[in-house]
């Protein structure tokens, strides 16, 4: 565990947040491969933890088989662990999935940095619980009332999210029609912040 709070540079976190099953982790792999960020996914990081022997795994697959959200302190822990690792190798950061509600972007943007742009990937609650059925990876992601509960709890988190950054920020919603757009943008802002 990371024992003191980071800062990175106001213009080095762009935000790409989305519902489970949107699709999101997909187009920030291109977008960071592309673009030269590196990608530190919500879903990665947690997956990583949950593959260890730990206290905080264990709460995580017990928040997991219930629905419910995964405690924004532990994945702000992660998130801080996986920023400072990578610090040496880069200077821009792709936060995938992330902040899952206001709180946690509160958090990450006092103690690791404050965003620059947001993207918020737009897709239905039947897409996503129809990818996430399909996925079955896991016991985890079998269950269809839990599904059904993590994007129900979703959508109650994220408005407010929404609400708090497009009133500070550049915020795209991106729907599955537009999503060549984010590299567009992306590229576009990309090239902004490298001439400052």
């Amino acid at each position: 565990m990371v024992g003191e709070d980071i800062k990175i540079r106001h213009s080095s976190v762009i935000y790409k947040t989305g519902g489970p099953g949107s699709g999101k982790g997909t187009q920030c792999k291109k977008i960071a491969q592309r673009y030269g960020f590196t990608h530190l996914s919500t879903e990665v990081l947690i997956q990583r933890e949950m593959s260890s022997i730990s206290e905080r795994s264990n709460i995580i697959k017990d928040n997991m088989e219930s629905g419910e959200l995964v405690p924004g302190d532990i994945i702000l822990e992660l998130f801080k662990e996986a920023v400072v690792a990578s610090m040496g190798d880069t200077k821009w950061f792709l936060i995938d999935g992330y902040p899952q509600e206001l709180k946690q972007g509160e958090q990450f943007g006092s103690q690791i940095g404050e965003p620059s742009l947001v993207l918020c990937m737009d897709c239905s609650s039947k897409t996503m619980s129809s990818r996430l059925l399909k996925r079955s990876k896991s016991s985890l992601e079998d269950n269809a009332e839990a599904i059904m509960k993590r994007i129900e709890n979703y959508y109650q988190s994220i408005e407010p999210v929404i609400t708090f950054y497009e009133n500070k920020i550049p915020l795209f919603k991106v729907n599955e029609l537009f999503r060549m757009l984010c590299s567009e943008i992306l590229r576009s802002h990309h090239a902004n912040i490298s001439n400052k």
